[in-house]
């Protein structure tokens, strides 16, 4: 790899109660490997409650926070973005504040992964960066960058991006671009021949639904399987769920984990939502009983079911113990369909190891116009 000595990268994402973890944990993934060819990344992030600065600090990065703002938030809507009030604080205000915090951090790569920014607030940090990257799922609004990924699976990925930004822009497209941590490069996925006897559940740091006590209520049907139910950092039910789990010896509760790869290796079956985790799963062929959970999951969680790597039961708004005991009973009924699904599930993201170092290796190119050389 093309050595990152002098490298230096500025993250601009959020997490909060209302986001979300996914787009900071992102870019943390992206941020360790930068960071262990030699780049220094920092991260600026709005002090919305559930952020995530002091978890950034843990993971040996520099977090800046910028305070919550006394305005009124932006509404979505006459020329704004449909997730401007995430950003909590007016386009140009959040640009002012992040333009004071790199004024003296100068920074080769800023790398923007938040659905309140558009092109307005990414033209005007232009002057405190050399070059710009958006990370995005939607494409909803137009971009001023250099570099894009979406790693939605979408069969007109380029059609939906190509007028939103400058035609210099590189775009990065497709589930195959996901950049996954390091230890998905080495996964085999196992030959899987539907017969389930764990489950691994896992509705990320948002369950504002506490799908993840759905799931274990639907669990206890099926007292001959174990299951590994993780919950994430902020779970709103974290208690309910453990108290519900109180009697059930085969229903492991875990507030957090450091080998998710493990647990989804050793499952039959998942319980979850799209975001990162659906990648992963991807990663290791584990067929997936799925929702919607946030409105920029609709496309994959759909897309997904289409292809037959996963079953969408819908909107997580309208599900209940039933939903999933029902789904569940299917996947126990119907083996050779669970097979194919991890067969198919296993394709999804073919080939993103390569990307990923392809994508790193550009973030050290020194020449914007360039990236697409």
């Amino acid at each position: 790899m093309i050595p990152m000595s002098a490298t230096q990268i500025s993250f601009r994402t959020d997490a909060s109660l209302q986001i979300g973890t996914g787009h900071v944990m992102r870019c943390l993934a992206l941020a360790r490997e930068l960071a262990a060819m030699g780049a220094q990344c920092r991260f600026i992030c709005r002090e919305h409650p559930g952020h995530l600065l002091s978890h950034v600090q843990a993971c040996g990065f520099e977090a800046i926070g910028l305070a919550p703002s006394a305005e009124p938030a932006p509404r979505p809507g006459h020329g704004e973005p449909a997730h401007a009030e995430w950003l909590g604080a007016s386009w140009r205000s959040d640009a002012e504040q992040t333009r004071l915090a790199l004024q003296d951090r100068p920074t080769d790569w800023l790398i923007v992964d938040h659905y309140g920014i558009d092109a307005r607030w990414e033209s005007a940090l232009r002057d405190r960066t050399a070059r710009l990257m958006v990370i995005d799922d939607l494409a909803d609004r137009p971009h001023d960058a250099d570099l894009l990924l979406d790693q939605n699976l979408t069969s007109d990925a380029e059609a939906r991006y190509r007028a939103l930004v400058p035609a210099h822009c590189l775009l990065r497209l497709g589930p195959g671009q996901v950049v996954l941590r390091p230890e998905f490069d080495r996964v085999v996925p196992r030959p899987r021949t539907g017969a389930v006897q764990r489950v691994f559940v896992y509705f990320g740091g948002n369950d504002r639904h506490n799908l993840a006590g759905m799931a274990l209520a639907a669990l206890k049907h099926f007292p001959a399987l174990q299951a590994d139910i993780v919950l994430g950092r902020d779970h709103p039910h974290r208690s309910a769920v453990h108290l519900a789990a109180l009697g059930w010896p085969k229903l492991q509760v875990l507030d957090s984990t450091d080998d998710m790869l493990g647990l989804m290796a050793a499952a039959d079956v998942g319980l979850g939502v799209c975001g990162m985790a659906a990648w992963e799963r991807c990663a290791v062929g584990l067929p997936s009983l799925v929702c919607i959970n946030a409105d920029n999951q609709r496309a994959d969680s759909l897309a997904l079911h289409r292809l037959g790597a996963a079953e969408c039961l819908g909107d997580a708004a309208d599900l209940s113990d039933a939903d999933w005991t029902d789904a569940l009973a299917r996947a126990l009924a119907q083996p050779t369909r669970l097979a194919h699904m991890a067969a198919v599930a296993a394709t999804v993201v073919a080939g993103h190891t390569e990307h990923r170092h392809e994508l790193l290796q550009l973030l050290h190119c020194h020449e914007p116009r360039s990236l697409a050389a």
